[in-house]
């Protein structure tokens, strides 16, 4: 079932159904990686009020579950000057880029949007993002989080 989003001001149609069921099939992240940072995020930094976590569970993404790539998938960083944490990583979906009048995209030379740029701020997150649209109808979601204000 095909829904749509707003993201920012980019809209998104998202093919909920086979997102869900591509999660349904993946391992858990402690199941790809068994160290700390990993089993932090898996069930602590999954559950952080982010706006780009509740989009994608909206979207029908198991936060929790990554496709077995490491190290592809999450990844801590470590410490950074003003957070106890950091990772970065990435979700996948099905669906498709529609318009935006973000001015951090890019486009390609037949004018389709390619990626759209996101930063969002909150008292204990830092988050920067990118939506790329990939072959097969897929979107990605890379994103540098930094979590637990010092």
């Amino acid at each position: 079932m095909g829904k749509n989003f707003q993201v920012g001001q980019c809209r998104i149609y998202v093919d909920t159904e086979a997102t869900i069921k591509y999660y349904e099939s993946l391992p858990r992240i402690s199941e790809n990686c068994k160290c700390d940072d990993c089993a932090y995020f898996e069930s602590n930094v999954t559950k952080k009020d982010v706006r780009l976590f509740g989009i994608l569970k909206d979207m029908g993404v198991d936060l929790t579950r990554q496709p077995n790539i490491n190290p592809d998938g999450i990844c801590s960083i470590g410490e950074t000057e003003k957070y106890e944490r950091s990772y970065m990583g990435y979700y996948q979906i099905f669906g498709q880029l529609g318009k935006t009048q973000k001015k951090a995209s890019t486009k390609s030379e037949d004018g389709e949007i390619e990626t759209v740029d996101f930063y969002e701020t909150t008292d204990d997150t830092n988050i920067q993002y990118k939506i790329k649209s990939d072959i097969d109808d897929k979107l990605t979601f890379d994103f540098y989080l930094e979590c637990e204000r010092k």
